[in-house]
C-alpha cells in the first residue's frame, strides 16, 4: 500500500545573515573606513581592529546588537592617538557562533 504525504516544509531561516554585510571603504584608503554588519537576532557581538602583528588596537563596539543592519566607522588616526602607520590591518567581528575578518590596508 502506498501512502501520499505531503512535503515537510523547512523551518523558516532569517533571510538576515550574522556577520559582515558591507565591505570596508575605501579600501585601501587614508585613515577612515565605514563598513556594516548585520545580525539575524539580537545577540553579544564584539568588532575590533588588529594589526598585522596580532595586537587589537581599537575596540569599536562591544554588546548587544539587536537584529539588523549595523553601519560602523574605524577613523584610524583616532584609535592610534595619532596618523596611523601605513599598512595591513584586520577587522574582526565575534558573536555568539560567527567569527569573520576582512583585511583592510592603510595608506599614506
Amino acid at each position: 500500500r502506498v501512502v501520499d504525504v505531503p512535503p515537510v516544509e523547512p523551518p523558516a531561516r532569517s533571510a538576515l545573515a550574522t556577520g559582515f554585510s558591507r565591505p570596508p571603504a575605501p579600501n585601501p584608503g587614508r585613515g577612515a573606513m565605514s563598513f556594516a554588519v548585520s545580525v539575524a537576532h539580537s545577540q553579544r557581538v564584539e568588532i575590533s581592529v588588529w594589526d598585522i602583528a596580532g595586537r587589537r588596537i581599537a575596540t569599536l563596539h562591544r554588546g548587544v546588537l539587536e537584529p539588523g543592519e549595523h553601519t560602523f566607522e574605524w577613523r584610524a588616526a583616532a584609535a592610534s592617538g595619532g596618523q596611523p602607520a601605513a599598512g595591513l590591518y584586520f577587522l574582526r567581528f565575534d558573536s555568539e557562533r560567527v567569527r569573520q575578518t576582512r583585511r583592510v590596508a592603510l595608506l599614506e
